[in-house]
């Protein structure tokens, strides 16, 4: 059985999520985050508390959920069940931020291939 990442962007540019600390973690909050064509995330994004910049190692967990923004069709991502592809991701310790123009926090949904 093959595994392949079904890549859905979710993210080009974040500008801050907000941070709560755990033992030796982040978690930074996403907020009804509206991507302005009826799409709205939400959840949070678990970080081993390194600070300055980050790659997909850096993400120790994370659940964001999708939805259309009218109750109907949603996804949620999960690190058990997506992964995680990031370019140009940092934190100062209380915000991620994704760099602009080129910075890529994207979620892909991990589906079965049956051969």
């Amino acid at each position: 059985m093959l595994k392949k990442l079904a890549f859905l962007g979710l993210f080009s540019a974040i500008s801050a999520l907000s941070a709560n600390y755990a033992a030796q973690a982040a978690v930074f909050n996403i907020n009804s985050l509206d991507f302005g064509d009826g799409f709205v995330a939400s959840g949070t994004i678990t970080t081993d508390d390194t600070i300055g910049s980050l790659t997909s190692a850096n993400l120790t967990n994370w659940d964001i959920t999708v939805t259309d923004g009218v109750g109907g069709s949603g996804f949620n991502f999960t690190e058990t069940n997506s992964g995680a592809f990031i370019q140009g991701l940092s934190t100062d310790g209380t915000q991620l931020t994704v760099l602009f123009p080129n910075g890529v926090l994207q979620f892909g949904l991990w589906t079965k291939k049956v051969c």
